[in-house]
């Protein structure tokens, strides 16, 4: 998992990696925690790393968290956005955005643990997959990738997929 922290305040920064490493520690494998003060190197950046989820402040002085998020939605859809910041009136405007959460710096502590469990459960939602033998290869294949499954007289089964490349693999 790949995690941006973006917050014009150091202090905040810190103290949220160090309760995220807490609640991360022995529960999630291979986790990068990225951190910016600076909003043009983190927006710089995003295209270079793929990040999982990112926190994200509202009240930052370059450039509001809000329209920083409407820049990220423009290339990343599906990114997981988590607002963590102190006022309350912006919560609103976070929906404009497809916020995953809007948490207030006052009691994160208390939300974080259930925030990402939640972060985890959408990251694994639809990553189901299947491994298959076809042409002496091994292809692990999404389970919502494949259309249907067709038995062969010969022991083989042909599997019907979404995927362009190869539409259809036939298997054992």
């Amino acid at each position: 998992m790949k995690v941006a922290i973006c917050d014009d305040s150091e202090q905040d920064i810190a103290d949220l990696k160090e309760k995220l490493l807490k609640i991360i520690e022995g529960q999630i494998e291979n986790c990068e925690i990225h951190v910016y003060t600076d909003v043009t190197k983190f927006l710089k950046e995003i295209h270079t790393i793929s990040f999982d989820g990112i926190f994200l402040d509202i009240d930052m002085p370059e450039m509001n968290g809000l329209e920083v998020a409407s820049q990220i939605r423009q290339h990343y859809p599906d990114l997981i956005l988590v607002f963590i910041t102190a006022f309350l009136q912006f919560a609103p405007s976070g929906y404009k955005v497809s916020a995953f959460r809007y948490i207030l710096k006052e009691n994160y502590i208390e939300e974080l643990d259930s925030c990402l469990d939640a972060i985890q459960d959408k990251l694994l939602d639809g990553k189901e997959t299947i491994v298959v033998d076809s042409k002496n290869l091994q292809i692990e294949i999404p389970l919502r990738d494949i259309l249907y499954v067709e038995g062969t007289p010969y022991r083989r089964v042909l599997l019907h997929t979404t995927e362009a490349a190869s539409p259809v693999l036939e298997c054992r």
